[in-house]
């Protein structure tokens, strides 16, 4: 049994990349597979999109986003929805992993 955190505590939560696939697809730069931990429960996400992107300033940046898959309309949607709390972990990690491999640099 898992035991679930009450209301108002705080748990860790730790990011773990553990496969970084460089491609070259239009504006994908690497899929990048990535293990998570929250409160004792590992889940994996698998085919994390890293991209060329652009900031609201209009320059050059690079974006981590979680799978997506087409909808019943044609329309590219999340295939895992993860709160801020998860998701910021996530893109450092793959970010920190890119910019080593020397896929991407810092601005």
């Amino acid at each position: 049994m898992v035991q679930q955190p009450t209301f108002g505590e705080t748990v860790g939560v730790t990011a773990e990349l553990f496969a970084l696939r460089p491609v070259r697809a239009g504006r994908i730069i690497a899929f990048a597979d990535v293990r998570i931990l929250v409160a004792g429960v590992e889940f994996v996400v698998n085919g994390v999109q890293v991209s060329r992107a652009r900031d609201t300033s209009g320059r050059e940046a690079t974006s981590v986003t979680v799978p997506t898959y087409r909808d019943e309309g044609g329309r590219w949607v999340a295939a895992i929805e993860l709160p801020d709390e998860l998701r910021k972990p996530l893109g450092d990690t793959v970010l920190e992993a890119c910019v080593e491999r020397g896929l991407c640099r810092r601005s």
